[in-house]
């Protein structure tokens, strides 16, 4: 079978298969190096599989799945390689990722990567047996098809099945249009999301559960509940987050950090409910599922500090809601509700600007800090606010 001009840009190479493979394939070895060990390509109503080491068609079928899960094997079974999906939309069930195989389109506007009508399945999957790395996929948009779907993410690992999948990597991927969440990890050791998008999916843009995660320059958008969802520790996420229905961004987690911009969101817009996270926020507009209910930034838990602004919105019950125990939050804001369970103590906010500390005669943290002036001291336990002022006597004066 003769192969499309187009895909005679991508040239032989001679370093994946060993000398018994070659002369069963009878084919030259002087060939030289190419990018991909498959080349998937359309042509018709079937699917091809080229090999990208010798240049030959080695696989076929009408069923792209079947072909895009056999480049993968055997890739897997020769140490790993890339497969490149040239331009055009594959229709799928559930792809099983494989260790040290890449996956790489040739772009979000040109390689699509589509779940079927009535699977109700994962499109990608990283479920392994055994300890398995460095899985990836690239430059492509991967489609969850949720109006033909009811369940199913565009892309889940787990290591339930006795295996770890660790440090995933994936860049310029769209993760679109799932019945469940765009990407749903329940182990993220090491995994990587560099400009990605996670738009349009039925429940959660990513949902992480596990731990080292680095998602940056993202986009989570016009999903049906949360932007991002992380239950896991000592990740970082950067990046933009808008018109989601649930929570923008919602860490649940500890020792997380990130820069976020979140516009527009249904509930709360960052939602802070961990211990020692760390972030850079700008949140406005929030509450839009509920008026009256919800804040542009809500923050409980200990030692979190949280910089940026909290600011704006018609629908919002106030700016910031505060409660927990030793928690910084730098701020600006024009509205701030404190917690009323009555156990909460050592919040601290700067410019905007609070600090809870119950009585602040006491001797623990109130007496140990620098003090600027400005700095609003909100006594819960005897209904007392009080701001410092160096210019009176004790520092601070009631209001």
């Amino acid at each position: 079978m003769s192969v499309p001009d187009e895909l005679r840009r991508y040239v032989p190479r001679t370093d994946l298969y060993d000398s018994a493979e070659l002369i069963s394939y009878h084919m030259p070895i002087e060939q030289p190096p190419a990018t991909a060990s498959y080349i998937i390509f359309k042509k018709g109503n079937k699917t091809y599989a080229k090999n990208g080491v010798y240049g030959h068609i080695e696989y076929e079928n009408t069923d792209p799945t079947e072909v895009i899960q056999y480049a993968i094997d055997k890739t897997y079974s020769k140490g790993g390689g890339t497969i490149l999906l040239t331009a055009g939309t594959y229709e799928v069930s559930t792809i099983k990722l494989r260790d040290k195989v890449r996956i790489t389109g040739e772009g979000i506007r040109a390689t699509k990567v589509k779940l079927k009508d009535g699977e109700n399945a994962n499109v990608f999957e990283w479920a392994p047996t055994s300890n398995e790395y460095f899985a990836g996929l690239f430059d492509m948009i991967v489609d969850g098809n949720k109006d033909n779907n009811t369940s199913g993410h565009c892309l889940y690992t787990t290591d339930a099945n006795g295996g770890d999948p660790r440090d995933f990597h994936s860049a310029r991927v769209w993760y679109d249009n799932a019945a469940q969440d765009g990407v749903h990890l329940d182990s993220s050791w090491g995994y990587k999301f560099t400009d990605c998008l996670f738009e349009g999916n039925g429940q959660d843009g990513l949902y992480n559960a596990g731990s080292q995660l680095c998602v940056t320059s993202f986009y989570a958008a016009l999903n049906g509940r949360h932007g991002i969802y992380h239950e896991g520790v000592d990740s970082v996420f950067s990046g933009k987050i808008h018109g989601n229905n649930g929570h923008g961004l919602y860490i649940t987690g500890h020792k997380n950090h990130g820069s976020v911009c979140i516009t527009d969101s249904g509930y709360n817009g960052a939602f802070i409910h961990g211990d020692k996270n760390v972030f850079q926020i700008y949140a406005t507009n929030s509450s839009l599922a509920s008026s009256g209910t919800y804040y542009n930034l809500r923050v409980y838990g200990s030692e979190n500090n949280i910089r940026g602004v909290a600011l704006g919105g018609s629908h919002i019950k106030a700016d910031v809601w505060a409660g927990g125990v030793h928690n910084w939050l730098w701020l600006r804001f024009d509205s701030i509700e404190y917690s009323t369970w009555g156990n909460e103590k050592y919040l601290q906010i700067i410019n905007g600007v609070a600090i809870n500390e119950g009585d602040p005669d006491s001797t623990g943290a109130w007496a140990t800090l620098t003090k600027e002036d400005g700095l609003i001291i909100r006594d819960t336990t005897n209904n007392i606010t009080y701001v410092y002022d160096s210019r009176v006597a004790g520092g601070r004066y009631t209001v």
